[in-house]
């Protein structure tokens, strides 16, 4: 009996052989059988021999091994032994039980308008809720190759709860339980819950001004003279007269913002209300409403304003990214300012460092004056050691600005050529009237007719208006 290699010989005598060719990962083994001229020599114990002289011990398939025996024909690569491949553990995870990604959207209706008041911005949740339950890995099983040797699984990871203030995981290690009623806090996988301060009317003359940790829920209007500050949320299901509004996070304005020129909103998150009219707002985030109306505001994300009306008129309003709109200025001229590609910091920063360049001037102006005034009156009294040393003081003062000036025109000059390269902001309208005035960078673009469906945008240093 021969395995592997035929035996060399006369073609009539050429004798049986049994190929075992084992899997890369030893958890199988298959068999090519060639009876040669003398079939009747490939028996149950030839091919049990060609397996153990490969080491073959585990789930050798005899009714394989039966079939091959009672009819030893060709057999090409047929599969006669299988090992139990190992199975490493599945990682636990948290499973949630309350949606903790939700995000505050205005409903939109079937006519096209945007219901501002139907926003359900809050998640809120009660003491003892149970926010999320762990589930355990798994331990895996191990593995069996054909030869015998034993696989080890790996096991699973054990998910761990992220969580922050107001939340207690229970003794068994598997729950995450609300400790307080509240609103859900997301930052990335981290939860927490912020207590809620709801105030069941207006913020007025009975309330005072409000100030809050958490996030507050004003069920009626903010009256003008008064002030809402909190470092979470806020949501005001009315309106929000000439008064002040700042909040780390976002800001819901249910009925709108009717500011008459009082109003200053400074918001760390989204702002959302049914319109913004004559109000100053600040906005680290994005900005959607149903029209936005002779207001300032400053917006280090996008303005969507959409809905029923989506009008943008009048104002000065300035973006990084996009605003977008369905009408943009007015039949009558009104005059709309847009400024694109720049973001709050941007802003302040630039501001600052031209108010500082003018003020530098201007003490040199005062210097240059005192210097003169100094030089005449040494002329009249040369050996006066006091006015040597205010000269050479001045001097140095003189100095020491014209150094500041240099180090604050240079960082104008590189902020200046940044703003200057600024792409991809854009304007996008149906219709945008003559009065409306458009800045990208330090280009500037004055409609002076009708524009329709288009974007305005920057290409290669110059404003074009591309048709949609």
């Amino acid at each position: 009996m021969t395995n592997e290699n035929t035996q060399p010989g006369a073609e009539e005598n050429r004798q049986p052989t049994a190929k075992i060719t084992i899997a890369g990962d030893y958890y199988s083994a298959s068999i090519t059988v060639d009876p040669g001229n003398h079939p009747s020599l490939v028996t149950h114990d030839f091919i049990l021999t060609a397996l153990k002289d490969k080491n073959i011990t585990v789930g050798v398939d005899l009714d394989v091994v039966d079939s091959i025996a009672q009819n030893p024909t060709d057999i090409q690569a047929v599969l006669i032994a299988k090992g139990k491949p190992h199975q490493n553990g599945r990682d636990g995870e948290i499973k949630y039980l309350v949606d903790i990604n939700r995000q505050a959207k205005p409903k939109m209706l079937e006519d096209g308008s945007v219901d501002f008041k139907d926003i359900d911005a809050f998640l809120t949740v009660k003491k003892g809720d149970v926010l999320a339950e762990r589930i355990n890995p798994t331990e895996g099983s191990d593995g069996l190759t054909v030869t015998g040797k034993a696989i080890r699984a790996k096991p699973g990871k054990i998910a761990n709860f992220k969580f922050g203030k107001n939340i207690h995981v229970s003794e068994d290690g598997m729950q995450m339980i609300a400790s307080t009623d509240g609103t859900i806090k997301t930052e990335g996988h981290r939860v927490s819950i912020i207590e809620v301060l709801e105030i069941k009317g207006d913020v007025g003359v009975r309330t005072g001004n409000v100030s809050f940790k958490g996030k507050i829920l004003v069920m009626g209007n903010v009256i003008t003279g008064y002030s809402i500050e909190c470092e979470g949320d806020v949501e005001i299901q009315g309106v929000v007269e000439g008064a002040s509004v700042k909040a780390s996070g976002d800001i819901i304005v249910g009925h709108g913002i009717q500011g008459q020129d009082e109003a200053v909103i400074e918001c760390g998150g989204n702002l959302m209300a049914r319109f913004i009219n004559n109000c100053s707002a600040k906005v680290k985030g994005n900005i959607e409403a149903d029209a936005v109306m002779h207001s300032t505001i400053v917006c280090d994300g996008t303005i969507i304003i959409s809905g029923k009306k989506g009008l943008l008129v009048g104002g000065e309003i300035k973006a990084k990214e996009l605003v977008q709109a369905k009408v943009i200025g007015s039949d009558m001229g009104t005059q709309t300012k847009i400024q694109l590609g720049v973001d709050s910091e941007l802003i302040e920063r630039y501001q600052f460092l031209t108010d500082k360049i003018k003020e530098q001037r201007e003490n040199i102006k005062k210097l240059d004056q005192a210097l003169n005034m100094i030089t005449r009156q040494m002329s009249a009294a040369p050996g006066n050691e006091q006015l040597k040393g205010m000269l050479n003081k001045t001097k140095l003062s003189k100095i020491e600005y014209h150094n500041e000036l240099t180090t604050f025109a240079t960082e104008l000059k590189e902020l200046q050529e940044r703003i200057n390269k600024l792409q991809g902001s854009k304007v996008v309208a149906f219709e945008v009237y003559p009065g409306t005035k458009i800045t990208i960078g330090h280009s500037h673009y004055n409609v002076k007719n009708l524009i329709k469906d288009a974007e305005i945008c920057k290409y290669e240093g110059e404003i074009t208006t591309v048709r949609r």
